[in-house]
């Protein structure tokens, strides 16, 4: 199973229960300012940029990690003359092999 098969299923469950949920913040009790509604509004949204901060930084030191590990295998590589993809130093989401840089 690829990760755009888990990723488009995960959007569809998150879409699905944001229309559930959205339903319950603007309550006829709250009119006409809905200041418990626009309260809820903000804390999500406060918590969405927390959110894709953690995310960039997660998967920037995760790609960071991923290429470094490349070069210590293409340094196997030149003396064991393997290829790339038999040491694993590949993306195996998209099939595109990982930029590696030669000291050499």
């Amino acid at each position: 199973m690829r990760t755009r098969t888990v990723g488009s299923s995960l959007y569809n469950m998150a879409v699905q229960t944001s229309n559930i949920i959205s339903t319950q913040i603007y309550q006829n009790k709250d009119k006409p300012l809905y200041y418990t509604g626009n309260k809820v509004l903000l804390g999500l949204a406060a918590y969405n940029v927390v959110l894709f901060i953690g995310a960039k930084v997660y998967y920037t030191l995760k790609n960071k990690y991923v290429f470094v590990l490349c070069c210590k295998k293409t340094d196997v590589l030149k003396k064991n003359q393997s290829t790339r993809q038999d040491l694993g130093c590949y993306d195996e989401g998209g099939e595109v092999e990982l930029p590696c840089y030669d000291e050499g």
